[in-house]
């Protein structure tokens, strides 16, 4: 199937005409897309697969070519300190730093003329003396002030470590308070479990119900359009999630631009386990639903008719600007910005002006099939004040380990290791239901029936005693000489096998701690013969290897945060 993606490069009278038909056009394209890996299989089975096995659900599929000839790791990150400090780095905070940074100097140079000015007059007027001039306490103040003016060295330490601008200093009221709101260290955790899982770490930042959000998105219902060698998703082409909703949710989140009768269709047929189709067979088509492709019939049985399916779209889309130079009312030549509705005229001072098409960010939602809300310019964009072509989604995050090959996880290291250690476990459970132990053979000529001994008396005795009676003159036995060789022991134990089978087993922990990074002095478990230099330099070098990952999950912080900064504006 091929996708369109609609003309970018649109006046924005023609995306809004028609009830924003170019906005639905987008939303319905892009909809319509699915994603899949350089073999052209659904990237979501591969991701649903990860989390399945975290969670220690397996796929009998996986498996089959085990079973059918017979019929049938995270915590790290919530450790790690949150550290930021807000930086400016537009030329107006430049400038503003390098005029704090000439204020400290200056201040340095008066106090030392100060301090020199201080030690003459010393010299030749003691402080004693009847004769000095000046203030004593004005004098003493001054040396005060002179004492604890910053020297050079300690201005740049200053500057570079502990002042900030008032910017600056806003920014960080503002992170301090959203981070406690919004709960950031368990979402950021959160979203650290998915890039281990799928490979794929990716938040949202938005305005909803006036407020600053951030969420956790799902990897799953996530797809974005990006250029190949870019693991940044907040500089893709298009980016959606797909999400079902309860209808509280969808009010919840989208109330405000709903009519009252939308609001009420959502409830409309709604049970009070969620059941139902409350929009209506012409609005919502669950046939349609991309999860139906990958869930069982018995999960759409049981849930798959309880939540509306509500998909939102954040794109990049072109503006036209015009940048005006005119002379404003006292006659000075002044440069502005005018969207492609303004209208050059000299007569009011426009001396020129050139037009250009510049990005923009533009989202919309899209809730059933037929329900089309909030296809506008997205409020609060991120933009760059130096560079006006850079242009960030509200989607931010990384995909991992991507480098000219398909996604890789950690799930997806280790996802063989684990395979074969379960085949090993099957293996390990049958051998265990096979184990017999030791037996004997027994002739039963041997029980003493003559004196009143059967089977299971004899049996008894030989559980609770652990004696086996015979009587060698037993009928058919008299007056031949008995040497008991008709007792054999026959080892019926599996043990050798299922001890190779559990060393197999530990080799198996071993390698997929290696391929992992995670070693088991990472772990804490240190062997009893094992020394502590080994065992440090053991989690240094085990440190070593994951810190890529950490890496790029601190660089999804900072993203995230500036994201966050500039929906708070």
């Amino acid at each position: 199937m091929s996708y369109f993606f609609p003309q970018q490069k649109v006046t924005s009278y023609n995306k809004l005409k028609n009830n924003s038909a170019w906005g639905k056009a987008v939303l319905d394209e892009v909809d319509k897309y699915s994603s899949s890996d350089l073999n052209g299989h659904d990237d979501r089975k591969r991701k649903k697969a990860n989390y399945d096995l975290f969670n220690g659900k397996l796929d009998k599929d996986d498996f089959e070519y085990v079973c059918k000839p017979y019929g049938q790791g995270v915590g790290e990150e919530i450790k790690r300190p949150f550290n930021y400090k807000v930086i400016t780095t537009n030329s107006e905070a430049v400038s503003e730093k390098e005029r704090e940074r000439s204020k400290l100097l200056r201040e340095y140079v008066v106090t030392q003329i100060r301090q020199r000015v201080e030690a003459e007059l010393e010299k030749s007027f003691p402080a004693n003396s009847p004769n000095a001039p000046g203030d004593p306490q004005q004098t003493e103040q001054l040396r005060n002030e002179a004492r604890q003016a910053l020297t050079p060295e300690e201005i740049n330490n200053y500057m570079k470590r502990d002042y900030q601008g008032s910017k600056e200093i806003q920014a960080s009221q503002l992170l301090d308070y959203l981070i406690k709101k919004q709960k950031l260290k368990e979402r950021f955790n959160k979203g650290w479990k998915h890039a281990l899982i799928a490979g794929e770490e990716i938040y949202w930042t938005g305005i909803i119900n006036g407020e600053p959000i951030v969420k956790t998105v799902n990897p799953l219902y996530f797809e974005c359009d990006k250029d190949p060698d870019n693991d940044n998703v907040q500089d893709s082409q298009w980016a959606k999630y797909t999400m079902r909703m309860t209808p509280g949710s969808v009010v919840d989140s989208f109330g405000e631009y709903l009519s009252e009768t939308q609001i009420k269709n959502l409830y409309d047929g709604a049970t009070v386990g969620g059941g139902g189709n409350p929009l209506g067979s012409k609005t919502f088509n669950y046939d349609d639903d991309f999860f139906s492709s990958f869930f069982s019939d018995d999960f759409l049985d049981e849930a798959g008719s309880k939540y509306i399916r509500v998909m939102h779209c954040e794109w990049k889309s072109l503006r036209k600007l015009g940048f005006l130079i005119y002379l404003d009312s006292h006659g000075v030549q002044q440069e502005t910005i005018v969207d492609d509705k303004y209208k050059f005229d000299q007569s009011k001072g426009d001396i020129s002006i050139k037009w250009d098409w510049l990005p923009e960010i533009w989202e919309g939602t899209k809730i059933g099939s037929d329900i089309y809300i909030n296809i506008r310019s997205k409020p609060n964009q991120s933009k760059d004040l130096d560079d006006l072509y850079s242009c960030k989604l509200g989607y931010v995050g990384k995909i991992y380990n991507n480098l000219n090959s398909e996604t890789i996880s950690m799930i997806d290291r280790m996802k063989p290791y684990q395979y074969l250690y379960n085949i090993i476990m099957y293996r390990l459970e049958l051998d265990l239901a096979s184990d017999k132990g030791k037996k004997f053979l027994a002739d039963i000529n041997q029980i003493p029936a003559s004196l009143g001994m059967d089977m299971e008396k004899w049996l008894y005795y030989f559980d609770a005693l652990g004696v086996a009676w015979i009587n060698p003159n037993e009928e058919g036995k008299r007056g031949k000489t008995n040497t008991f060789n008709q007792w054999q022991a026959i080892d019926l134990s599996m043990a050798q096998t299922i001890q190779q089978k559990v060393s197999l087993l530990e080799y198996l922990e071993a390698q997929c701690g290696e391929v992992s990074g995670v070693t088991k002095q990472r772990e804490g478990q240190i062997g009893p013969n094992e020394l502590v230099g080994s065992a440090q330099q053991a989690v240094v070098q085990s440190s070593h290897i994951t810190e890529e990952l950490f890496y790029s999950h601190g660089t999804v912080k900072q993203d995230l945060l500036e994201s966050l900064i500039d929906s708070a504006k």
